[in-house]
This record gives C-alpha cells, structure tokens and sequence, in this order.
C-alpha cells in the first residue's frame, strides 16, 4: 500500500527514488548533503527546486559568493550548478541500482549573455541517463550520455548552455 502511494505522488520513481528526491528538494537535508559532498555548490547557495525522472532544475543566485571581479557570474560556479543539474538526474537513476559508478569525462559550455541575476538551470536529460545506466546494468559495458543543461535568467534569456557527458560503468 506505501509503495502505491508513493508512486501516485512521484510517478515513474522507485520508493528509494522518491526518498532521495525528497531528500534532495528539501532545504535542510539538501544544506545536510551538499555541506558534506558538495561544498562548493552548498557555498554558492544553489538549490534544487524540481527533480523528476525527466528534469532537473537547479537555481543559483547572483552575489559576492558567485561574482567575478567582472561583476557577472563566475564560469566555474555556473559550470558547477549546470554539473548539479544533470548530475542529480544521475543519482536519481543510480539509487537502488548498486554497483555503477559515474564519472564525468568531458564538458563543454557557451555563454551567450553576461549572469548578473539569478541563474535558472534546466536538465531535460533524464531519459537519456535512465536508458545509459540501463544499459550499464545489462550489457556490462560502459555507457555515455551527454546532458545538456541551459542556465535562463529571470526574464527568460538563455545566459549560458552545458554539455556534460556521463560515463556509466558497471563497478
């Protein structure tokens, strides 16, 4: 009866799936997470606020944490929110599944306007990364995915875009 419920909440996810979802979209156990993983990120202040078998959407604000000395948003912490983004889509599809690890082994980014607000990242990838883990799993073989991740700022313009490619490998 508890995993029907779950799964009428959070369709398409496992129940531990839905249990880290919660986890990660909750704002204490996220703070909990990434002080102890991701530090960086915990610094810069981002924040997953969607997180689906799909999608990911990850936020970042603008301030003296993530700011260049060009008063815009410095590379290295879009690069790591855009990481996160796709990432999280990773771990969402790794969890009850042991024994794959994931490594990124390229990553790619434009930036077509300057971050002086808040970033909004988005990772339509999850499809993608379900079926490589998938495949990891079944064939033995290591598996790549390329996710892509788009940084908006408030009004809409795209700001910057992010191909991280994951490596899947069964351990």
């Amino acid at each position: 009866m508890t995993q029907a419920v779950a799964s009428n909440i959070e369709p398409g996810l496992t129940p531990k799936q839905a249990l880290l979802r919660r986890r990660m979209l909750a704002p204490f156990t996220w703070r909990l997470f990434a002080a102890r993983k991701l530090p960086s990120v915990g610094f810069w202040g981002v924040r997953i606020r969607e997180l689906d078998r799909d999608a990911c959407t990850v936020t970042m604000p603008y301030g003296w944490r993530t700011q260049n000395p060009f008063r815009s948003t410095y590379f290295a912490a879009q690069c790591g929110a855009a990481e996160l983004s796709t990432g999280a889509l990773a771990l969402l599809h790794l969890e009850g599944k042991p024994g794959v690890s994931m490594l990124v082994t390229r990553f790619d980014s434009e930036y077509y306007k300057k971050a002086s607000d808040t970033l909004r990242f988005e990772c339509r990838s999850g499809g993608d990364i379900a079926a490589a883990v998938d495949e990891a799993l079944r064939s033995g073989e290591g598996q790549t995915v390329v996710a892509v991740s788009e940084a908006f700022l408030p009004d809409g313009a795209p700001a910057s875009r992010f191909k991280v490619t994951w490596s899947f490998r069964r351990r």
